[in-house]
């Protein structure tokens, strides 16, 4: 149980736009046609200079307000953004003013409450925003990415809850990530996360290590001076240690690294080595070695049971999209990839193992299993057949931008920019092969 996630939060975007001209309420008249009730607030927001109540008979109410600061664009953070392509933050840094959408109704349900946040922004946005960015995690959507997002039946998957910045060594010529670290857990009432000096591998795909933790943290079972956490498996345990304490025990190193800005000391841990001996906790500590050699082709991370069930009914919900980009993706001959679940033998134990998909059939993949059951006899690695949709786990397809998932479809914006030279870059994969 996700408990951090079942309460009233408040949710706030801003919507960014070219120019530095502020619209005018009645500009906004349009969302009528998209089934929104739409009032000039008698009384605008604290620090607006007008609001407009917008509401909708599924998604509830929003406030579309005008800052007097709307010139003041918070584009600090946009180059450290994992989830953008280079041409979106482009289009994204041409913003020079911003809206603010506020949801005023509530679920008391995080997830579902800010899926109609995104509804009410996606709205507003319309064709001419630039961007949005949710104002406690950071998370920048573009009008695609929410495009994609809401065309799936499903709740928000917990990745949309956070953002994940890399920031890299200014004096290294390669420019390779020294920092990884996430925003928007600890404003949930959770803490947020540092790995420093990644290995590239752990860099180009830390989406599965930020997310098993996050659902870890949103459910109350990790705290933010856990002594020895089981992130993966071989080899993977880690210890929390808070900023403060991280510092202090570095000498400052910490402080060096961030300017000593706030968002970055308060409600947040670093993944350092276990403390080893009686006395390993007053020692000084380590950035996790781990981190900094593992290859995530050749690791396991570990979900807990709450996080499997969570991605499990995200991934069924989503197949009608997985179909879709099937169809869209056959030219290039992308792997396709499900994770389906079955019972251990004489177990109540779920195994869950990856298989290629061949085709959707009504309610069955056609699928081969990619990978050796540990503890099913009558299965074997290479047996092709038809596998309930009930059972999966996770779906994915594997494109050289990296992962497209349920809860990653930046590498798909990537391909759709610009298919032909992806077309180009296909090409010359297979003449190599």
């Amino acid at each position: 149980m996700l408990k951090l996630l079942s309460r009233k939060v408040k949710h706030q975007a801003l919507v960014l736009y070219r120019g530095t001209l502020t619209p005018r309420p009645q500009e906004f008249a349009f969302l009528q046609n998209q089934g929104l009730d739409v009032k000039l607030a008698k009384e605008p927001s604290p620090g607006c200079a007008w609001s407009v109540v917008l509401r909708h008979k599924d998604w509830g109410e929003a406030r579309l307000n005008a800052p007097v600061n709307a010139s003041s664009v918070p584009n600090f953070f946009l180059n450290f953004s994992v989830n953008l392509t280079e041409r979106e933050r482009e289009e994204i840094r041409a913003a020079g003013m911003f809206l603010d959408v506020t949801l005023v109704t509530s679920k008391e349900q995080v997830l579902r409450d800010k899926k109609n946040l995104l509804r009410f922004v996606r709205a507003v946005m319309s064709d001419d925003a630039v961007g949005s960015v949710d104002a406690d995690s950071m998370l920048y959507w573009t009008r695609a990415a929410l495009d994609d997002e809401l065309a799936m039946a499903a709740d928000l998957d917990v990745a949309a809850l956070y953002c994940i910045h890399a920031v890299r060594d200014s004096d290294d010529d390669e420019g390779r990530c020294n920092w990884l670290h996430t925003h928007g857990l600890g404003e949930l009432g959770g803490f947020d996360v540092d790995i420093l000096n990644p290995s590239e591998s752990v860099a180009d795909s830390c989406g599965d290590l930020f997310r098993a933790m996050a659902f870890y943290i949103l459910s109350g079972d990790l705290s933010p001076s856990e002594k020895v956490y089981p992130l993966a498996h071989p080899g993977g345990e880690v210890r929390l240690v808070p900023v403060p304490e991280f510092d202090a025990k570095t000498r400052g190193s910490y402080k060096q690294l961030s300017g000593d800005s706030p968002e970055h000391w308060n409600n947040r841990s670093v993944l350092c080595n276990p403390a080893g001996g009686l006395l390993g906790r007053f020692r000084k500590v380590h950035p996790s070695t781990f981190l900094s050699e593992a290859d995530t082709d050749s690791i396991v991370i570990h979900f807990s049971a709450a996080a499997t069930e969570a991605m499990s009914q995200r991934a069924r919900a989503t197949v009608p999209m997985l179909s879709s980009l099937m169809d869209e993706m056959a030219e290039f001959k992308l792997p396709v990839l499900a994770k389906i679940g079955y019972k251990q033998d004489g177990s109540d134990q779920g195994e869950h193992m990856w298989f290629s998909v061949h085709g959707i059939e009504g309610d069955s993949l056609d699928a081969t299993l990619e990978s050796s059951p540990f503890q099913i006899e009558r299965m074997k690695r290479g047996d092709r057949g038809l596998h309930a949709i009930d059972r999966l786990t996770e779906w994915a397809i594997m494109s050289p931008f990296g992962r497209i998932s349920p809860d990653s479809l930046g590498p798909l914006r990537r391909i759709r920019e610009d298919k032909d030279s992806f077309r180009a870059m296909m090409a010359e994969f297979n003449r190599e092969d």
